[in-house]
């Protein structure tokens, strides 16, 4: 449909579910939550809670998700772009609630979601290129490893600005593609 507004109720319903389980998350930890607290949290429903998310794994990813597209570019683009940069001041900003990421079940949740964004951009890669190494592989270790160098980062293990990190994981991230994706064609 040309014009169509999404339905702002449901705009609403989905932003409460997401504020709520972020409070519960970054309160409680991934682990310590379920669902029906998230929809009581949010004043939904456990069925409008579902009929939104598959499930707390679902939202989770969901809601990381508008970051993760930024990192998952930095894979593949040539330049480095400034929302890279946005993305890890945001995390800066919001270090003292690394922990919740950064830890347990939720940094592998973190992390295969991460890749599969990853793996996607890598799939738009010419086809000759894509078949010199396993993509599926290749973004796994990508994702892996973006995520450890902001954890290391979040937890001060450094002294880089965000911009200094954005660079940093733009081109360890290019390199680790051109790398295995056979002599820079990537």
């Amino acid at each position: 449909m040309v014009g169509h507004t999404p339905d702002r109720r449901i705009e609403r319903t989905r932003s409460a579910i997401v504020d709520a389980f972020g409070a519960l998350f970054f309160d409680h930890g991934y682990e310590r939550i379920d669902v029906q607290e998230v929809a009581r949290r949010a004043n939904v429903g456990r069925s409008t809670f579902y009929r939104h998310f598959r499930g707390k794994e679902d939202l989770l990813v969901q809601s990381l998700a508008p970051l993760f597209c930024y990192l998952a570019d930095a894979c593949i683009s040539d330049d480095e772009q400034p929302q890279l940069r946005l993305v890890c001041g945001h995390f800066w900003e919001n270090r003292r609630r690394a922990p919740a990421v950064f830890s347990g079940r939720s940094m592998n949740l973190v992390v295969r979601a991460l890749a599969r964004a990853i793996e996607a951009r890598l799939a738009s890669l010419p086809q000759p290129v894509q078949r010199r190494f396993p993509i599926k592989l290749l973004a796994g270790q990508l994702a892996a490893g973006q995520m450890a160098l902001l954890d290391e980062w979040l937890r001060g293990r450094g002294s880089s600005s965000p911009a200094e990190l954005s660079n940093a994981l733009h081109r360890s991230s290019r390199a680790i593609v051109r790398a295995m994706l056979d002599n820079g064609e990537a």
